[in-house]
């Protein structure tokens, strides 16, 4: 299959994409003349961004809108669905199964349920700390590393992140190690970016195990998902410092 067009194309700046692929606007306001000049086969998107323009879509060519349940890291049937429409099945199921594979041997690598505590947080005005939905679901539910007990309580309510202040945030941190990775602009691996005043007096911050990430972590897809493994075993694995 070969994309030609695509909303937000930041999001795909990480992905192996043939050729090159036409920005056609943000998705909450896309560029529908230019959609209709690059006389697309098909167009799929995220169900809630088609449906305001689905009508003039559709005049373009066949539109399929398929959901993204951020919220119970569902990001897999995502995938599925857009490979149903793709005709694509067998090699979803494949290269899935293979991903699958790879977090469970990393886990086992990691030390399982035994392995470091780790949180991945978004450093705005609050602090969001990611639970099992897109990152959340590849570190513990793929790889199997244990949630860390401060986000335990706001993941069994089905809650798809937990923002507090920065100020609560300093008042009921636990005094211990703890493994945080952020998203930040510095590329994956460069701690400089991290060791700023994002969250001044985390014990990560000060034991240097601060790591920014990419937009991969915040994704929701199968090639993203093994970026994300990539970065675990470089922060985590045997050989990291």
């Amino acid at each position: 299959m070969e994309p030609i067009g695509v909303g937000d194309p930041v999001l795909y700046e990480f992905l192996p994409l043939p050729g090159d692929i036409e920005d056609v606007g943000q998705t909450s306001g896309l560029n529908l003349e230019r959609i209709a000049a690059l006389r697309p086969d098909l167009i799929v998107g995220l169900d809630l961004e088609v449906e305001e323009s689905y009508e003039q879509l559709t005049q373009v060519a066949p539109t399929v809108g398929v959901v993204f349940g951020e919220s119970t890291g569902n990001w897999k049937a995502t995938g599925a669905a857009v490979a149903e429409v793709l005709g694509e099945r067998e090699q979803y199921a494949r290269l899935l199964a293979e991903y699958e594979e790879r977090a469970r041997a990393l886990g086992r690598e990691l030390g399982g349920a035994r392995a470091a505590t780790v949180a991945v947080m978004r450093a705005g005005e609050n602090l969001r700390f990611e639970l099992p939905g897109i990152s959340g679901s590849i570190l513990y539910r793929d790889v199997g590393l244990p949630l860390p007990q401060g986000l335990r309580a706001a993941a069994e309510a089905g809650e798809a992140n937990l923002q507090i202040s920065r100020e609560q945030f300093r008042l009921g941190r636990r005094r211990r190690a703890l493994r945080l990775l952020r998203r930040g602009e510095p590329r994956a691996g460069d701690r400089r970016g991290a060791r700023g005043p994002a969250v001044p007096g985390l014990d990560a911050v000060r034991s240097n195990n601060v790591h920014a990430v990419g937009q991969q972590w915040f994704n929701g897809n199968v090639l993203a998902a093994n970026l994300v493994l990539d970065d675990l075993e470089r922060f985590l694995g045997e050989s990291a410092p």
